[in-house]
């Protein structure tokens, strides 16, 4: 009995796996000057753009209709404060979503640069 459950475990740990697999495979930078920014700093920036209400550019990550991991930048505005240390909520280009903490790769306060 105790074999037979020892190779279940291992069968369902190698399915979970498998099932998981393309979640647990971040999208590549779009180039090799691309830095994926610290958790911390990026928990700060959001914080920051929620109190003053001003938009800031985001890169996420996200899955497309065909389930393909895309990257994208978007100025967004802050719509929470980070809920349950994990979730935000934003708006962008008249859409509100949330985004998990770890899809965002980048965040960057939006200039004159930004906007040209």
């Amino acid at each position: 009995m105790e074999a037979s459950y020892s190779h279940r475990k291992k069968l369902l740990g190698r399915f979970t796996q498998t099932l998981f697999q393309p979640f647990l495979q971040p999208a590549h930078l779009e180039s090799d000057t691309e830095i994926m920014q610290e958790l911390n700093h990026v928990k700060k920036s959001l914080q920051v753009h929620y109190i003053n209400q001003k938009a800031i550019r985001i890169l996420f990550e996200y899955y497309d209709s065909n389930n393909t991991l895309k990257m994208t930048e978007q100025n967004c505005l802050i719509l929470s404060p980070i809920l349950n240390n994990a979730w935000i909520k934003v708006q962008s280009q008249g859409k509100t979503f949330f985004l998990e903490l770890n899809q965002i790769i980048r965040v960057t306060a939006i200039t004159q640069a930004n906007i040209a």
